[in-house]
């Protein structure tokens, strides 16, 4: 096994992730732009509903307000897990877990259906 298969497993290596690499930048930007459509659409319905009956409110918490909730109580729990030695070294972990964690939590889980606003004190 001579320097030039190395060399040329190497770069063999290398083109297989920055393909990877690729592949998964690809995915980051159709989440991206799903998550700004998703963000558009909220805005204007919650702008729209704003003037609307109660069925919309609930149509509107349904399919749009409790999915995003959940994620951003997943992804905050995740941050939360990530910034905890910063919080604890600060002594912030109540502050930074009731932002992170409790407050998504309740919004999504222990907030009325249909009562939009009265989770985001």
């Amino acid at each position: 096994m001579g320097t030039g298969h190395f060399v040329d497993l190497l770069q063999k290596l290398n083109y297989s992730l920055k393909r990877e690499i690729t592949e998964k930048e690809d995915v980051m930007k159709k989440i991206t732009a799903i998550l700004l459509t998703v963000s558009i659409v909220l805005m204007s319905s919650m702008a729209f509903a704003a003037g609307s009956d109660d069925s919309s409110d609930v149509i509107t918490d349904i399919i749009f307000l409790r999915p995003i909730g959940f994620v951003s109580t997943v992804l905050g729990t995740a941050l939360y897990v990530i910034a905890l030695p910063t919080a604890a070294a600060t002594d912030s972990v109540d502050h930074v877990r009731e932002t992170l964690v409790t407050k998504p939590y309740n919004y999504t889980f222990k907030r009325p259906v249909g009562e939009i606003e009265s989770g985001l004190d």
